[in-house]
């Protein structure tokens, strides 16, 4: 045996090739898993452009095709991209406010009915409702609002479109009644008062201001006006005027002179002088006129507010 063969066998044998390459790499022309779960999403636009691709091969050799392959494109064309462009696309739902008029009551609710277009299928819309843009009288806006859309996505099926409307709210009637009164001549006036007798005064709303009377201080009957009496522009006033009267102080049946000097403001009209036995410029009237028309003759004392011709006037 020849020393080389000896050699030759006693040496390991040597590792064979790995045609697989390192274990942690994907065989070579093998795209990784990952690249086609990304392409995943755009497989049918890929296949349609392959299938439409594959079409327009056909109509360019064999021209008698030519109808088949075109309604194949357009008919998968359609199926692919058109039905799903309809079903990611919401649709438009619209609610619209009514015109709406009302008179003043402190509140921005309207009886306006919304209305709704669009909805498919069962869907529906519940608590929509329309109000408008402030309490107060004059033009106004109205606007939607309080909706749900109940189509099982939360509304995310409809895209939805609110539209306002014009409106109005008009001043409320208000009807104001002032008290009648009234006061002795020479007496300070009392308070003045007032009613509402007519229509609301609104939540916090009140009047403001103060009614008065004609000026005068004699015996007599003066209107009570409005003076500055007065509400905010939601109200339209109507006042209805009361009467003022200043009247007499009366003597009553057996008033002597104490009495009637206790009324200094008493009209004297009537008296005749006479010469009285207590001295000079001393008078003596004839008559008081009482409240029943009787006549009291007591004497009256000297005095520098009764001279010829007055008497005093009861009620």
């Amino acid at each position: 045996m020849r020393t080389q063969d000896l050699v030759r066998r006693h040496q390991p044998p040597a590792p064979a090739p790995d045609v697989a390459g390192p274990r942690d790499q994907p065989p070579v022309g093998l795209a990784p898993r990952g690249g086609l779960r990304r392409l995943r999403p755009v497989a049918p636009d890929i296949a349609w452009a392959v299938f439409a691709g594959l079409n327009l091969a056909a109509m360019r050799l064999f021209p008698a095709w030519q109808t088949v392959p075109f309604l194949a494109i357009w008919v998968s064309l359609t199926v692919i991209y058109g039905f799903r462009l309809w079903r990611l696309q919401p649709t438009i739902l619209t609610l619209a406010a009514v015109t709406d008029t009302k008179t003043y009551d402190a509140t921005t609710n309207s009886t306006g009915a919304v209305s709704v277009t669009g909805l498919k299928g069962s869907d529906t819309v519940t608590g929509a409702r329309q109000s408008f843009d402030s309490q107060n009288a004059g033009s106004r806006t109205l606007s939607v609002g309080g909706y749900t859309v109940n189509d099982g996505n939360n509304g995310g099926n409809y895209t939805i479109s609110t539209m306002t409307a014009a409106g109005a709210i008009t001043p409320a009637a208000l009807t104001v009644t002032a008290s009648d009164t009234g006061k002795p001549v020479g007496q300070a006036d009392p308070v003045l008062t007032y009613a509402v007798s007519g229509g609301t005064l609104f939540g916090a709303d009140s009047l403001t201001g103060k009614v008065t009377r004609d000026p005068g201080e004699s015996v007599g009957a003066y209107a009570i006006t409005q003076g500055s009496l007065a509400a905010s522009g939601n109200y339209i006033i109507t006042f209805r005027p009361g009467t003022f009267t200043i009247t007499n102080l009366a003597l009553q049946n057996g008033e002597s002179e104490n009495a009637v000097a206790a009324h200094p403001a008493l009209s004297l009209v009537d008296f005749e002088p006479t010469t009285p036995s207590g001295g000079p410029g001393a008078v003596s009237p004839t008559c008081f006129t009482t409240e029943d028309g009787g006549c009291v003759n007591t004497p009256y004392p000297d005095n520098a507010n009764i001279s010829a011709g007055i008497h005093y006037e009861s009620h």
